[in-house]
């Protein structure tokens, strides 16, 4: 994996130890239930600020020679705890400071380069309650994700649920108005590529707060 090289020029073993890879991505691993063209890793906090803070001269330097030779496009970051770049052929590449600590004992290996792999309720809980809820974002792919979770997550999915309605219960209550309510399909983001599930991808917000709706208290 050409950015897990391009990362390994830099970064010391022991925080390429920390790096894992999450998001849509891992879940397609998993699942192969979509395309995914993002490749989405985190590191620990501290971890995260030193790697940037000591390469970010050297690193900065290697992002710009990819944009001379035209492999990535000319807009990238590389500072503060956070990094991201977009190759020109394949897509975008992000390094994001992860509050939660990482713990291999819950977590899987990709087993062509050895990097840790984030769990799937964790994947889930960041789409929820962090880009959704926080951030008011209805993505597609995420809808698509968290849809197809109660298929092959049903039991993280439902546990995520029932995490969400005793944190974020008014803004559960806020989302399921907006989704159900709306005559029209919630459809936000890049195209789904390759979706396996066809029906669940043609309004996958609005089946899976159907789905949300029905699980059941504790």
């Amino acid at each position: 994996m050409r950015s897990r090289a391009l990362l390994a020029r830099h970064a010391t073993p022991e925080e390429m130890r920390n790096l894992r890879l999450g998001g849509g991505t891992a879940l397609a691993m998993r699942w192969k239930h979509r395309h995914s063209t993002d490749i989405d890793y985190a590191m620990d906090v501290d971890v995260a600020e030193a790697f940037v803070d000591r390469s970010h001269g050297a690193m900065t330097a290697d992002l710009r020679e990819l944009v001379r030779a035209g492999a990535i496009k000319r807009k990238f970051l590389f500072a503060g705890r956070s990094a991201s770049w977009h190759y020109v052929d394949s897509g975008p590449v992000s390094i994001s400071a992860s509050l939660r600590r990482a713990d291999p004992e819950v977590m899987d290996w990709e087993a062509e380069t050895g990097t840790l792999v984030v769990s799937t309720f964790e994947i889930l809980r960041g789409k929820l309650l962090g880009r959704v809820l926080n951030g008011n974002r209805l993505l597609v792919r995420d809808g698509y994700d968290m849809c197809c979770a109660f298929l092959y997550a049903p039991e993280e999915i439902a546990s995520l649920v029932r995490l969400a309605r005793r944190q974020r219960g008014e803004d559960m209550e806020r989302m399921f108005d907006l989704v159900v309510g709306t005559r029209r399909r919630i459809i936000v983001g890049r195209p789904l590529q390759d979706a396996v599930h066809e029906d669940i991808a043609h309004n996958p917000w609005r089946l899976f707060m159907e789905q949300a709706l029905n699980v059941p208290a504790e």
